[in-house]
Parts: C-alpha cells; structure tokens; sequence
C-alpha cells in the first residue's frame, strides 16, 4: 500500500511539474520581455539611442504587442530598426500593420526583409509591394541601400542573406570614408563574408533569426537553429574592424515556446569616440 501512494505521488509529481513548465514556457516567458542595455562608441557627434526589434512575428496587436509597444514608449529611442520576420505564420502582412504602425522615433523606423518577408510577398495586400505596404505604416525598407540618420552616421540595410541577395559593396556605394556605418541584416550568418580590401564595410551589424534557440537546455547548445545562423545563437560577436549583435527578438516561430530564452529589445546607446 504504501509503495502504491509512493507511485502516485510521483505521477501527481510528474503531472503537476509538467503543467507548470507548459505554463510558464508557453504563457508567462514568451511575455517576460527583457530589455538589454549596449554602449557603442561610434565616430558620431551627439549620442544617439537605437533600439533593435527583430522577429516579432505579428498577427495583430495582443498582449506581446502591448507590452513591447509599452516598453518602447518608455525607451523613447532616437530611431528603432527592425531586422525582418514581422510576419507571423500563416498570418497576413496586414495583420503586422497594428503593431507597426504604432511604432514611432524622431530619426525614424526602419527595417530590412527577414525570410518570411521574401518569402511570403503573396501575402501583402493587392497592388502593393512591401516597399509601399511599409511606408503605409511609417516604416522605411532599406534593401541594399543606405541612409543618413545623423551626421557622418549611416544606417545600411541588407537583403535577405538565405532568400535574397545581399549585396553590401552597392549598400555602402557612396558613405564617405570614416563615416560611422551601422548595418542591418535578418540571418547573422552574413557576418562569415570576407571583408572587403578596406575591411567589412561596417562598424556594427544588427541581426536575428535565432530567436536565441528559442528553448534552451541548460548546458547544451541550442536544440535547432534555422539556416543562415552559422555558429551565432545570441549576444556578441566580434573580428576584425567589426561587431556583431545576435537579438533573440520577441516573437516565437514553430512550437509556440520559450523555455530559459527569453524575448529581448536591445536597446544600443550610440556615443561619440570621446565619451
């Protein structure tokens, strides 16, 4: 008898620590958003505050939304980059339009392609490509060009490194030399290219895509990363004349989970050399 209550209380044991890991990566940590704070020093004039969104994977404007929407109206950013998959599966890039078009800094929002982006143009609305689907939400596509957001600072926008053709030489064509350039791309894997004869063409790359793993066992690498991650999971990277930042973004894709991965909104506060 008493082996018997022993066994049932293992199973109620099994059964209760199961429900509670289902909650908590599958409710409470794909909300618990945390905000990571970078210092850059950059060749620039004024200190500049950039906050780094990427695969927020979107259907609409719902609890993750809010609370992201909530911490970016605290934030106050100089500008905001999203560096692609707005777009959750199986959703409409109509439905992002909620959260996008909330989103607001006085140097700008801007964004570059993700896979699902590329490859899901059939979902835009009809008549619109999404150059024209964006800048009705007030965002900026930047794809394979550049823009000036400061003075001598330069936000590169890439194309998507597995579904597209970046092409940073024709990006960067015409940033005058010594210009702080800080890049965006989807998949970090763009970060193995070969730098050009005057170095990598940047100061700073942005990426996602990894969602950080996504569920993570403690001591193990990451259980699955999709293509165009190489060997970056999360956080950062360096080599020679450049850096790379790896977001693990907001949003989940696949299994609707996070499990010790929780959802990010780096926040880099660019400040001149000097500083």
């Amino acid at each position: 008898m008493a082996k018997r209550r022993r066994r049932w209380r293992l199973l109620y044991g099994f059964l209760l620590t199961g429900v509670l890991l289902y909650a908590w990566a599958g409710w409470f940590e794909p909300s618990f958003l945390e905000v990571t704070r970078h210092r850059i020093p950059l060749r620039i004039e004024r200190p500049i505050t950039l906050v780094h969104l990427t695969d927020v994977h979107t259907n609409g404007f719902w609890r993750k939304e809010r609370g992201v929407a909530a911490r970016l109206a605290e934030l106050s950013p100089d500008v905001i980059v999203l560096t692609g998959d707005t777009l959750h599966q199986g959703g409409t890039f109509e439905e992002c339009r909620p959260f996008l078009s909330r989103l607001s800094a006085p140097l700008g929002v801007f964004m570059v392609s993700g896979n699902w982006e590329t490859a899901c143009k059939n979902r835009l609305p009809r008549g619109m490509n999404l150059r024209e689907f964006l800048a009705s939400c007030g965002v900026r596509l930047l794809q394979n060009e550049h823009v000036e957001i400061a003075p001598g600072l330069f936000l590169i926008g890439l194309d998507d490194y597995v579904w597209g053709i970046p092409d940073l030489e024709r990006a960067t064509r015409g940033i005058p030399a010594g210009a702080a350039r800080v890049a965006l791309i989807h998949e970090p894997g763009f970060f193995d290219e070969p730098a050009g004869p005057d170095g990598p063409g940047y100061d700073l790359l942005l990426a996602g895509h990894t969602h950080g793993g996504q569920v993570r066992v403690p001591f193990l690498p990451p259980l699955y990363l999709p293509a165009g991650c190489s060997h970056y999971v999360e956080g950062w990277y360096e080599r020679p004349g450049a850096r790379l930042y790896v977001s693990r973004g907001v949003g989940m894709s696949g299994p609707k989970f996070r499990f010790l991965c929780r959802p990010e909104l780096a926040v880099h506060q660019l400040v001149p050399l000097a500083q």
